[in-house]
């Protein structure tokens, strides 16, 4: 969708090859995420998590709507019945409990926290950042068992898109 408008979007294909959309979910589709039976769905500057359930015949709609409190939801991961997403107003993590829909819990950082990844044991998250916007440089690593930033690297500017390889 087009930053500004609540024209956000997704287009689902099944095994056939046949195309549903649903349309007008917000203003900017930031991201998605599959767990269990549903899907989960980040729309940025409509600051909202849409949960939407997973049928043969394609998404149950309307779906769930979260409300993340004007965050500027960005991306996100699921960790054992926990989605973490990151948050560039609130510069921080924060964590839905997925049982309930209730955010539980947040990891503050010090800038603008972007791409997100979970290795088995922790997760790391990019600072693509600074709080005055200019490039962020850093890589947290942070345990999930407590919430807590474990360590901090310094990177390459900016970073935006992060993989675990090995």
């Amino acid at each position: 969708g087009n930053y500004g408008a609540s024209n956000g979007s997704i287009t689902m294909i099944n095994d056939s090859g046949e195309i549903k959309s649903v349309s007008d979910l917000g203003d900017v589709v930031q991201s998605l995420e599959v767990y269990k039976n549903k899907l989960f769905v980040i729309v940025n500057n409509s600051h909202k998590i849409i949960a939407f359930d997973i049928t043969k015949d394609g998404l149950r709609l309307p779906g769930i709507e979260i409300d993340t409190k004007n965050s500027s939801p960005r991306e996100m991961k699921i960790v054992n019945d926990k989605l973490y997403f990151t948050n560039w107003n609130t510069s921080d993590i924060q964590i839905l409990n997925l049982n309930n829909y209730v955010i539980e819990d947040f990891i503050k950082v010090d800038g603008k926290p972007e791409s997100i990844e979970y290795d088995g044991n922790n997760l790391w998250v990019g600072i693509q950042l600074n709080e005055d916007y200019s490039d962020g440089n850093k890589l947290l690593k942070i345990n999930t068992d407590n919430n807590s930033i474990l360590e901090s690297f310094e990177i390459g500017k900016g970073p935006t898109s992060i993989s675990i390889i090995n």
